[in-house]
């Protein structure tokens, strides 16, 4: 069975059925539960459950509005990460036991996370092997790094639901390589694909 941390704001207990936001965080590799002894704070290791979980909010300078989410960082009992069909009945758990707004579902995942975080967004099974349809899609999904799988190299081609992609890689790194590949073969820019930065280009 798979662990998690959890993060709600701090007026959640006080504001009656107001919904918020969820976010997810599926870490690397490197973080699973076998990997790390079962130690369930390697899912901070690199930062974005620390950086998302924060119970006073944050406030936007756009508008000067304080949003504030619900955070959710699950752990994977072997060796990877959560895979999209996974995650699928992890959203629908949160959904069912949280006040989630389910038109704002966020979605990031790191190396073997992005694999999850992007099958989970295309509608493809467990190294995008068969279909199904998310009862949730996500609003957007920030695949960082993704580890590369051959049965994936058309895994952005398959993105459904209309959901913004903002996918980061280093171009010193290898899976960063295997997000540029990814992106880069889902079709040039002028072909519904925005590209900004040298290594997304």
């Amino acid at each position: 069975a798979e662990q998690a941390l959890l993060s709600l704001p701090n007026d959640y207990s006080s504001t009656g059925n107001q919904q918020y936001p969820l976010f997810i965080f599926l870490h690397g590799r490197g973080e699973s539960a076998s990997n790390s002894g079962g130690n369930l704070s390697a899912v901070t290791a690199y930062g974005a459950y620390g950086a998302a979980s924060n119970p006073a909010g944050y406030v936007n300078p756009k508008d000067s509005q304080t949003y504030k989410f619900i955070v959710l960082a699950p752990q994977f009992a072997g060796d990877w990460s959560t895979s999209g069909q996974q995650l699928d009945y992890i959203v629908q758990w949160m959904v069912g036991h949280y006040r989630v707004n389910t038109n704002r579902i966020y979605i990031t995942g790191l190396s073997a996370g992005s694999s999850g975080t992007l099958e989970y967004t295309a509608h493809l099974g467990p190294f995008s092997v068969g279909s199904y349809t998310p009862m949730y899609p996500p609003a957007a999904i920030v695949p960082m790094s993704m580890a590369s799988q051959p049965s994936q190299q058309d895994i952005f081609t398959t993105i459904a639901d209309n959901v913004h992609v903002w996918a980061i890689g280093g171009s010193n790194e290898p899976q960063g390589v295997s997000t540029n590949v990814y992106v880069n073969g889902a079709g040039p820019v002028g072909s519904g694909w925005t590209c900004t930065g040298g290594v997304m280009c």
